[in-house]
């Protein structure tokens, strides 16, 4: 049962649990997109009903997942994997620390636990408060260490390479950075965002700096957290395949997919349109459009699916290549036009 009360701008949820199935402890891509991605009328529903961001991402986490098992699971047990997903279609700042790791981290760095509206500033004041105390900046310092410590992240690698990454782009522009012990330490200073970036050795900076499709970066997300370039492609390349098969219902794949759902064929219509093909141009358009897909697929998906890792190197600036034409397709398809 989910009961919603409005009162003063504010919404508050009841829900009332019993034994539920428990989330796969693997959730592939293709799963996500399928069953947690939020509809137009949902996120319009939810941003009615709620005064914020994170309560917005908490109803739409217990929506999809009621709507996936049929109850609703306790919002701690929802795996970060789905979080991260639906927080990056409704394009949400991307989550940090939960109100319970902040109180606990605070008190293991011996910095006593402050209020605020928000957990960003609950936390600025706690901190704000010991540095003027202490005329030092020392017990920010040992916060972060704390809160970056390697053993906090044994289950979740990814979300430390995530954090660790978003700090540094921040921390290299004072000389400092988080190394791979979670330790904070000095280095060079950046005087610009892309050095920043740079030094960070941030990809994810860089995708987000190119506004990067969210489908493309809900297939791809782990590998790149991974630093992992060439099976990063691979998923990448996977999406709009998969893509194509969700607006079309077909379960072909490759070049018959391709020739299926993007040429004319017997019609003269293709069942998914870029364009409204009335003139040369537009028809052209369609086929190369068909035949970039073809291409990709045959250059990125075919050869890193069958040939072992060590025979197939793809660098950084290779992938950010990759990932970038592909989100200009996935946009394209944003506007299709599809047939049933």
């Amino acid at each position: 049962m989910l009961t919603v009360v409005w009162g003063m701008g504010r919404v508050v949820t009841s829900i009332e649990r019993t034994a539920y199935p428990r989330f796969k402890r693997l959730i592939t891509a293709h799963e996500l997109y399928l069953f947690f991605s939020p509809t137009r009328d949902e996120l319009e529903w939810a941003a009615d009903a709620t005064d914020g961001d994170e309560h917005l991402l908490a109803l739409l986490l217990m929506l999809k997942s009621y709507q996936r098992m049929g109850c609703f699971p306790a919002l701690e047990d929802v795996p970060e994997q789905v979080v991260e997903f639906v927080r990056r279609q409704v394009e949400l700042p991307e989550g940090g620390l939960t109100g319970r790791e902040i109180a606990h981290l605070l008190a293991q760095s011996g910095v006593a636990d402050a209020d605020g509206s928000s957990k960003r500033e609950r936390l600025a004041r706690a901190l704000l408060i010991r540095q003027a105390r202490d005329q030092a900046s020392n017990c920010v310092i040992r916060f972060i260490s704390e809160a970056m410590a390697p053993v906090r992240y044994v289950r979740q690698p990814e979300v430390f390479s995530r954090r660790r990454d978003d700090l540094n782009e921040v921390l290299v522009h004072i000389g400092l950075r988080v190394n791979e012990e979670g330790k904070v330490a000095s280095g060079p200073a950046a005087s610009t965002l892309d050095e920043a970036a740079r030094h960070a050795n941030s990809l994810r900076a860089e995708l987000r700096r190119r506004g990067t499709h969210p489908q493309v970066l809900a297939y791809c997300t782990r590998e790149i957290l991974a630093k992992n370039a060439f099976h990063a492609g691979l998923e990448a390349a996977k999406s709009v395949f998969d893509r194509l098969r969700q607006l079309t219902g077909e379960q072909l794949d490759g070049s018959q997919l391709i020739d299926a759902v993007l040429m004319p064929g017997a019609t003269g219509t293709p069942r998914v349109a870029i364009n409204t093909g009335t003139t040369p141009t537009e028809t052209g358009e369609q086929k190369g459009f068909a035949m970039l897909l073809k291409g990709l697929g045959s250059m990125y998906r075919n050869p890193t699916a069958h040939d072992p890792r060590l025979k197939r190197h793809v660098t950084d600036e290779e992938l950010l290549e990759l990932l970038t034409t592909l989100s200009m397709v996935h946009r394209r398809l944003d506007h299709a036009r599809v047939q049933p």
